[in-house]
């Protein structure tokens, strides 16, 4: 597990992800670290969005949730595409310019 130096959107993507995933299951924090081996603190700061986790996490916790490690980045690059999407929106609208039609 990689330690952020600040919070990054991307960690708290997955975050965001990891604890939905969970949740559907009806675990608690206990239940999810006793099902994947892992320390139920490390995996609370993986949820808040205060570690970035590594690939080798990603790949575990989609194992124990049963879906594709390749779901799990899929659903941080489209969160990723959005925000750059809304920044430059945000820019052109303050340089007083239009956003291109797949951006508006």
């Amino acid at each position: 597990m990689t330690k952020a130096t600040h919070l990054s959107a991307d960690a708290a993507s997955f975050g965001r992800i990891f604890q939905r995933l969970r949740m559907a299951q009806g675990w608690t924090i206990a239940e999810f670290a006793r099902r994947t081996g892992f320390n139920k603190n490390h995996l609370r700061l993986l949820e808040l969005g205060q570690n970035m986790p590594s690939l080798q996490i990603v790949f575990a916790l989609a194992e124990v949730f049963h879906v594709e490690a390749a779901e799990i980045v899929r659903e941080v690059e489209l969160a990723r595409r959005g925000r750059r999407a809304r920044k430059a929106a945000a820019l052109l609208s303050a340089a007083g310019l239009a956003a291109p039609p797949d951006q508006a």
